[in-house]
């Protein structure tokens, strides 16, 4: 009985050797011919700005300030912020580009105003991992006395 299980048990071995040797063969031929599986360098994530005010209500004459953020940002990719005004329809650019702070890892908007009320501006961020993608964000604030 016991000779049984030793000879099923090698046989078993036996066919598991051959077919990962037939493996490594079959790799071992597509890395010559340079038919090598292909890694994706990015996987497919969800990318979104996301618009973070140190506070929403400021007194006149104090400074606003907002993070523009990429979620799931790539920091060897950092996005460009482009300032502009955006309606349902479309977004036309003012010109104005907000400069990515790598330790923060951040485009920082910043303004004192010069008058009360509430404002608002917005933007496009463009992402660039190999094929350049757009989204839009609108954030406002408050200024008071």
């Amino acid at each position: 009985m016991s000779k049984i299980l030793a000879i099923i048990l090698f046989t078993i071995i036996g066919i598991f050797i051959g077919w990962f040797a037939n493996e490594l063969n079959q790799f071992a031929e597509g890395m010559k011919n340079d038919r090598a599986p292909q890694i994706q360098p990015v996987p497919n994530l969800s990318y979104r700005p996301i618009v973070i005010p140190k506070n929403n209500k400021i007194k006149l004459g104090e400074e606003y300030i907002a993070d523009v953020r990429m979620t799931a940002i790539d920091i060897n990719h950092p996005p460009i912020v482009i300032l502009g005004k955006l309606d349902s329809l479309d977004f036309t650019p003012s010109g104005d580009t907000l400069e990515f702070d790598p330790k923060s890892e951040a485009s920082v908007f910043k303004i004192i105003p010069k008058s009360t009320g509430i404002f608002s501006f917005d933007g496009q961020v463009l992402y660039n991992l190999g094929v350049t993608q757009n989204y839009f964000f609108h954030a406002e604030y408050t200024v008071t006395k």
